[in-house]
């Protein structure tokens, strides 16, 4: 039986000291029918070179060069011209385990997407790669679109909120792409896709390594939560309209809590998008709960709410 060609999308800007520990942990992957797309957005250092060096050696490598247009426009750049019949994204400066495909491929026979654990590290330890994780079905969680959802919209973590580390059928991408010159554009498509599978399969095994923040990474840049927040309210107006209330309801919960924090620190037009909100919460929570009881107390005076997140231990908002 032929195995199932992988496309690995992997868009490429200023990461030159990073670049091969990246590239040689997809190209020593122990799954070998791969389409290694490598996006160079641009880049003004020497990526470009690497990404026609590495090419020169595995014929499994194409190189798009093109003019910078973002994160979004590099990926969307991959998923116009990959063959594969699974798609998968790495960034240019994390690492991937070296039976990260062969382990989300096993587990993504039956589901639309594989989402593997992620784990974040500093600094430059290439024992990462030389990791060989087994994995078997009897470790595996499949979760259904819903209980995707639901757990993205309440706690949001980070193996959820990024598009890296995972394996998603081709199809699920007929009719999306990643929005061009917005940040935290993963969160305008994760939900998306989600909503779209029929059933996901979850491996509690870290497979997908993510380097903490260094300089010069966009996520590394200062008040940036406002755009977080435009993703967040345009996934609860979509949850809305498709009359997913529940979904829709932990969504907004979250937007009431972001809005609070930014109204506490006096950020503009907080305070109107936070009374906007949480009116809406008020009036359509069913019951009074531990956060309704809580958004009501520091609605009244949100700058406790910025003390108590300063100094308590307790942490109270968990959505």
């Amino acid at each position: 039986m032929p195995q199932p060609l992988v496309s690995i999308i992997v868009p490429i800007y200023k990461v030159e000291p990073y670049l091969r520990q990246c590239l040689d942990s997809i190209v020593n992957q122990t799954y070998t029918n791969l389409e290694i797309i490598l996006v160079d957005d641009g880049s003004p250092d020497g990526c470009p070179q690497i990404c026609d060096e590495y090419a020169a050696r595995d014929k499994r490598i194409v190189v798009i060069h093109k003019e910078n247009g973002g994160l979004s426009d590099a990926r969307n750049a991959g998923l116009d011209i990959c063959k594969g019949e699974y798609i998968s994204f790495v960034d240019s400066d994390d690492l991937l385990d070296l039976n990260s495909m062969k382990c989300m491929l096993d587990m993504n026979q039956e589901s639309s997407i594989a989402i593997a654990n992620i784990e974040i590290f500093t600094g430059d330890d290439k024992t990462y790669i030389s990791r060989k994780t087994h994995c078997s079905a009897v470790s595996c969680k499949v979760l259904s679109s819903d209980d995707l959802l639901s757990i993205l919209c309440k706690e949001g973590p980070v193996y959820l909120r990024s598009i890296c580390g995972k394996i998603f059928k081709k199809d699920l991408f007929l009719d999306i792409r990643f929005p061009k010159g917005k940040l935290y554009e993963d969160m305008y498509v994760n939900y998306l896709l989600y909503y779209k599978a029929d059933q996901c399969a979850f491996i509690p095994f870290s497979l997908y390594f993510y380097r903490g923040k260094r300089p010069g990474s966009i996520t590394n840049e200062s008040n940036t939560s406002t755009f977080a927040l435009e993703a967040e309210e345009e996934r609860y107006l979509f949850f809305k309209s498709q009359n997913k209330l529940d979904i829709a309801k932990h969504s907004l919960q979250s937007i009431c809590w972001d809005y609070l924090f930014l109204y506490s620190k006096k950020q503009c037009d907080a305070k109107d998008k936070f009374l906007h909100y949480s009116k809406e919460y008020f009036s359509n929570s069913p019951a009074i709960n531990l956060h309704y009881f809580y958004l009501k107390i520091f609605s009244i005076c949100p700058y406790i709410y910025y003390i108590f997140r300063k100094i308590s231990p307790w942490h109270i908002r968990k959505h």
